[in-house]
């Protein structure tokens, strides 16, 4: 069940730029498979079955998506088949999958967002929020990340640092979007 949120006033650019700089710091560093080795390395860092779950949509194994997902995953790691742009895109999407599972399964998340907010007249310029996301919050960011709602990403972050989305009337000039994913995300 999602958050119901205000709408901001932004314009497009801003609006790109936010989509950016969440999307580039949740995700940024996520390779993309060239080689049979990226590809055995994505499935042993992220698991067999999730990454085939991923790219198959589905948790059943008996379905004819799951059972060809394994297959190309299969032949894709043993080098039987090059990895075309389809399929980088398919084990991009895996991996980002597996990046917000690990942050799921870590409880906890800090991210922090700067920009230019306005409340009423005022303009808050260059404001850092940050916020350490857990329960709910964690839930409701991670939800709106996987439906690719950046914006409302924002608002959920905004919220745990202790401003009201409603009361938030604009946003410009998106400075910056920090995440410790890479520490939540580990090989290890």
């Amino acid at each position: 069940m999602s958050r119901e949120f205000p709408e901001w006033g932004m314009d497009n650019e801003t609006r790109t730029a936010l989509d950016a700089q969440i999307s580039g710091g949740m995700f940024g560093g996520i390779p993309e498979p060239q080689t049979p080795e990226d590809v055995r390395a994505l499935e042993s860092r992220y698991g067999k079955n999730a990454v085939i779950a991923a790219i198959a949509g589905t948790l059943d194994k008996a379905s004819r998506a799951w059972k060809s997902a394994r297959d190309g995953l299969s032949r894709r790691r043993a080098g039987r088949v090059g990895i075309g742009e389809a399929w980088r895109g398919k084990f991009n999407a895996a991996a980002r999958a597996g990046r917000m599972q690990a942050a799921r399964a870590a409880g906890r998340m800090s991210v922090s967002l700067t920009a230019d907010i306005r409340t009423s007249r005022t303009w808050d310029r260059g404001r850092k929020m940050s916020a350490d996301l857990t329960g709910s919050d964690l839930a409701a960011y991670l939800d709106a990340l996987a439906d690719g709602q950046y914006e409302h990403a924002a608002m959920v972050v905004a919220e745990a640092y202790g401003i009201d989305p409603d009361v938030i009337v604009e946003i410009a000039n998106i400075a910056g979007f920090e995440a410790d994913i890479e520490d939540i995300d580990t090989d290890e």
